[in-house]
Formats: C-alpha cells, sequence, structure tokens
C-alpha cells in the first residue's frame, strides 16, 4: 500500500512511505478503517468521498478545540493493488469502543460513561449536533485513561462549512 497527500500540504509528521497490508480494525455502511502502523489508522469510503473529507474538517476543528478526538492528520490518496483510494488518515488510539466494555466493573463503566458525557457536553457547547452519537462511536483508552469520540460522519454545526468553503475561494 503506498500514500501520497491530496490537496492538503504535506505533513512532516506523515511523509509518504509504503506500508504492508494494513489490518482492517473496523467498518461500517459508509466505510472502512485500516490500521496501517502503530501510529496512523486509514479510514477509506466505500462510495462517498465528500462525506469522508467533511469527516476530516469536522475532527479537525473538534481536535483545535481541545475535544478528545483521534489526531486528524488529513486527507491523502491509498494505493491497494494499483487502486488509488481517498483515505482520512489519523490517530491510531489502542483501547475498546464503549459499547464492548462490558468487562469491566459497574464503578470502571460508570467513570468511562461520565468521561465520554463530559467530551458530548463540550461538543454540544461548541454548537455541534450528533445525529448518530453513542457509546459505539467512542473508544476507550486504559492507557491514557480518556475516551476518544469517533466518526462524525453525521454531526452538523451551523455555518460550520460555508465558513470553510469560504477559505478555499481565497
Amino acid at each position: 500500500m503506498k500514500i501520497t497527500n491530496r490537496r492538503i500540504k504535506r505533513l512532516e509528521a506523515f511523509p509518504e512511505q509504503t506500508f504492508e497490508f494494513p489490518e482492517k480494525i473496523d467498518q461500517g455502511a459508509e466505510s472502512i478503517v485500516y490500521k496501517i502502523s502503530n501510529k496512523y489508522v486509514a479510514k477509506v469510503p466505500r462510495h462517498n468521498f465528500l462525506r469522508l473529507e467533511k469527516e476530516f474538517f469536522i475532527a479537525r476543528g473538534l481536535y483545535n478545540k481541545n475535544i478528545s478526538v483521534p489526531i486528524p492528520y488529513g486527507m491523502f490518496n491509498i494505493t491497494f493493488w494499483d487502486l488509488v483510494r481517498p483515505a482520512y488518515i489519523m490517530e491510531y488510539i489502542p483501547g475498546e469502543r464503549l459499547d464492548t466494555l462490558r468487562k469491566l466493573s459497574k464503578n470502571e463503566r460508570d467513570k468511562i460513561n461520565n468521561l465520554f458525557s463530559r467530551e458530548i457536553e463540550k461538543v454540544e457547547d461548541i454548537g455541534f449536533t450528533m445525529d448518530d452519537v453513542g457509546t459505539h462511536n467512542a473508544i476507550w483508552s486504559p492507557e491514557k485513561q480518556k475516551v476518544y469520540l469517533i466518526d462524525f460522519s453525521d454531526w452538523k454545526k451551523p455555518g460550520f462549512f460555508k465558513k470553510l468553503i469560504g477559505k478555499y475561494k481565497k
């Protein structure tokens, strides 16, 4: 698999390189997520590239507002078996989705759910609405004792994209 930059300045933290075959770690109706190294994952759309690009810009906005999300590195082209696909590259978070934490004690689950609720409150405070909010869209990192929100494809904020598009017209 080869990764190249697409429309966004090359990031020093993510130089062009070739990876061995990636590990599929999650999939949904809209995209597939591959672990491409111990530091990065690539979210590849099944069909709608613009929806994924929107998700990247939302993630970047959330990250810049200190909301707990994986670091969004950018939109890149990934080559799978000579087929070029767009991908949203983000930080790999070792952990488990919140909806799979049944083995933990009730006290631990309550603590994690409180952290999740605080992140959701911060998102609402900056004006986002979430059509698909739930513990299936969050990762618990036991190492960092932190909850990370993921999957922003159905999130909205009035004026967010109008302001973003204005930056590109200049």
